[in-house]
């Protein structure tokens, strides 16, 4: 059961292995992956991404924290940095990752709705900063935590207070922050996608919000979206077993993208999408969690 993916700077895929605890490598073309890490103490873990120095951060759902994976590129590998306000080692071509992690976020084991605890952290985001954006979904609410801080601050939604108003998230499964600070974030059981400023008391809706159904003005449940840079958002919309497309400049519907076609595993179909990326040529890819594949 595969719940996200990412893509490093050689367009290499990495995928969240949930149900197997691991993550693993596709390079461009493969018929079976590597894995990078595998971990038997990871719980249900839901999401990854890469922080600016290389390491695999990972939403470890169902242990109530986010965990660290430390880069350990050879010493003879070139890493180019990048132009962004934190120092980086972008991920090195033969790039290892230490097996023993770290608790970047929450207490391993221990759920709770404090600055220091998270409980089921369904996703995150890593800004350019290195601050950590969680998802912390049965908290009802998205935590920032700054870079090397492990007590958070809620930045949207009310702690532990569910509901539909503009200032309240519902099971928030997806979060993404750009350049500027904008959050989008899933909200699950709102079937809506939530544009949000970091510093607001509430945000608006950017996709859905018009109820839970199949209609192109709708979305069905969320648990994975991708932003790209004109601010068009891709959403696995699970319920509906598609993957639609809303435009930056139209909050109204979306486009159909993949799927749609029902449930079922043929080539025109998806089976519970989870998760969505899209890469620099606009493919896309669909974590397609009940066939237990990635499609492209």
């Amino acid at each position: 059961y595969p719940s996200h993916l990412t893509m490093d700077q050689y367009g290499y895929l990495y995928i969240m292995d949930a149900n197997n605890d691991r993550i693993q490598k596709w390079f461009p073309g493969a018929m079976y992956g590597v894995a990078v890490v595998s971990a038997s103490s990871m719980y249900n873990a839901r999401a990854i991404r890469f922080d600016p120095y290389g390491n695999i951060v990972v939403a470890d759902h169902s242990a109530d924290r986010v965990i660290s994976f430390a880069i350990l590129c050879p010493p003879n590998a070139t890493a180019t940095v990048a132009p962004i306000p934190l120092p980086v080692t972008p991920v090195c071509p033969t790039a290892v990752w230490n097996q023993t992690y770290s608790v970047i976020a929450g207490s391993s084991g221990n759920l709770g709705s404090t600055p220091t605890t998270l409980y089921s952290p369904h996703n995150i985001h890593i800004d350019t900063y290195g601050d950590l954006y969680v998802a912390d979904c049965t908290n009802h609410r998205i935590q920032r935590f700054p870079r090397g801080s492990t007590s958070g601050t809620t930045v949207a939604g009310i702690t532990s207070n569910n509901g539909g108003s503009y200032s309240q998230l519902y099971y928030p499964t997806a979060v993404y922050v750009n350049p500027s600070g904008t959050m989008y974030i899933a909200d699950w059981s709102n079937c809506r996608v939530m544009k949000w400023q970091v510093g607001d008391p509430l945000g608006y809706v950017v996709a859905g919000g018009n109820g839970c159904g199949g209609a192109l003005t709708q979305i069905y449940n969320c648990y994975g979206m991708f932003v790209d840079n004109q601010s068009n958002i891709y959403i696995a919309d699970y319920q509906n077993h598609r993957v639609v497309k809303w435009l930056g400049t139209n909050t109204t519907s979306g486009i159909l993208v993949a799927g749609g076609n029902g449930l079922g595993s043929t080539a025109d179909r998806l089976n519970y999408p989870w998760g969505v990326y899209v890469d620099s040529n606009q493919g896309v890819y669909v974590v397609d969690h009940s066939n237990h594949r990635v499609q492209f």
